[in-house]
């Protein structure tokens, strides 16, 4: 379900950078065409191995990435992000 959401932001991502004259394809097909290398790094940082610690990190990672990039979207679009379910959510 986590993926869902972040895979689509993610998509929108480089849409709206060029104002949605791209498209990065589904299931991340074209992401490397799209997206910055520090972005791929942290897009890699969301998947785990077995280990509970590192599902924990994977979780963590990908929320962080979730939040920059609805951040930035959210600003190209003039849409406000929910800092207080985000904190909320983040410390549950």
């Amino acid at each position: 379900m986590c993926f869902h959401y972040l895979q689509l932001i993610i998509e929108w991502h480089p849409e709206v950078q060029y104002d949605w004259k791209v498209n990065p394809n589904k299931f991340g097909r074209w992401f490397k065409r799209f997206l910055d290398t520090a972005t791929r790094k942290e897009l890699e940082g969301t998947y785990s191995g077995t280990n509970l610690d590192e599902n924990w990190q994977a979780l963590f990672n990908t929320m962080a990435l979730f939040r920059r990039l609805a951040l930035e979207v959210g600003e190209h679009l003039d849409c406000s992000y929910d800092h207080e379910v985000d904190e909320k959510l983040s410390s549950y």
